[in-house]
């Protein structure tokens, strides 16, 4: 006899993985950013004051004295400890599509800022660097989230939408992309564009909640089926 014919598991339909999701699932799995780079969709943001890149450093610090630097990048680690004199500090490991440095933040750096230094957060940096037995020292001062620097307030999203399915995947977008931290960092505002074809015209609706509007957020929500465009406005 014929084997039965084996029923197709029903599989649930999800939402793919955002940009940010895919590249720390690439460095969990082989270690290293596969793909891409988790700074890529701010790079453009950055255009009026480009941060240096870390694969430079070797070539804008001076071989005597100090130089005051910008720099971007995601948090790989960070290794805290403490001085002799009790105090904490950390070493850092910054990365940007260039390469990786690590950065030493002292205490009081490290009390405010601690919250941003966590691993996969993106942030910008004001360093000192300097040479030091040969090498570069890097010195972290001031510790910014790279959205504040790349959409800061005021800024929103305009979501154009080809159909009400869509917005559905919108909604769980606007909702879960960052967590908590997006709830927290909601400070932007949202409109969605639809046109309609039988009427011949094109229908906005400005969300009433505040949203993450970020580069990483617009990345998101463009691999909604059904998402047409776009824009940090």
């Amino acid at each position: 006899a014929e084997p039965s014919a084996l029923a197709r598991p029903s599989l649930k339909s999800v939402d793919p993985w955002t940009v940010l999701e895919r590249l720390d699932h690439e460095r969990a799995a082989i270690g290293f950013y596969f793909s891409g780079h988790p700074l890529d969709d701010y790079l453009n943001r950055l255009t009026k004051n480009p941060p240096t890149r870390i694969s430079d450093l070797e070539e804008v610090i001076p071989p005597s004295g100090k130089v005051s630097l910008n720099l971007a990048g995601v948090v790989r680690a960070i290794n805290q400890r403490r001085s002799k004199a009790g105090k904490p500090f950390a070493w850092v490991e910054l990365s940007d599509p260039s390469g990786e440095v690590e950065i030493t933040v002292f205490s009081e750096t490290l009390t405010v800022a601690r919250d941003l230094l966590e691993p996969g957060q993106l942030v910008w940096l004001s360093v000192k660097g300097e040479r030091y037995e040969g090498s570069v020292r890097v010195t972290g001062e001031v510790v910014r989230s790279l959205d504040e620097i790349a959409a800061p307030k005021g800024t929103g999203l305009r979501i154009e939408v080809a159909n009400a399915v869509a917005i559905e995947g919108v909604k769980r977008r606007l909702r879960d992309v960052g967590g908590a931290d997006a709830a927290k960092a909601a400070h932007g505002y949202a409109s969605l564009v639809m046109f309609l074809p039988e009427i011949g015209c094109e229908v906005t609706i400005n969300l009433p909640q505040k949203v993450k509007a970020s580069p990483a957020m617009r990345s998101a929500l463009k691999l909604i089926e059904g998402v047409t465009a776009v824009e940090l406005v």
